[in-house]
């Protein structure tokens, strides 16, 4: 209950902050520079790994037959 508050408050606060230049991919609102661009790497890797992460348990099922 208050992280779902906690969110539509954040989100709130965003809408407000961006008005109509706000976009519905998070990292396309992000500026153009270094940090901006460590974010997206990381959220790249983490997409990787997630999915890797989500073939483990199948890996696992073959290898035990």
């Amino acid at each position: 209950m208050i992280l779902g508050v906690t969110q539509a408050i954040l989100g709130i606060i965003c809408v407000v902050a961006y008005g109509s230049k706000l976009q519905e991919i998070v990292l396309m609102n992000l500026n153009y520079g270094v940090f901006s661009n460590f974010i997206k790497a990381l959220y790249a890797i983490g997409m990787i790994v997630n999915l890797v992460m989500q073939l483990i348990p199948i890996i696992e099922v073959f290898e035990t037959r």
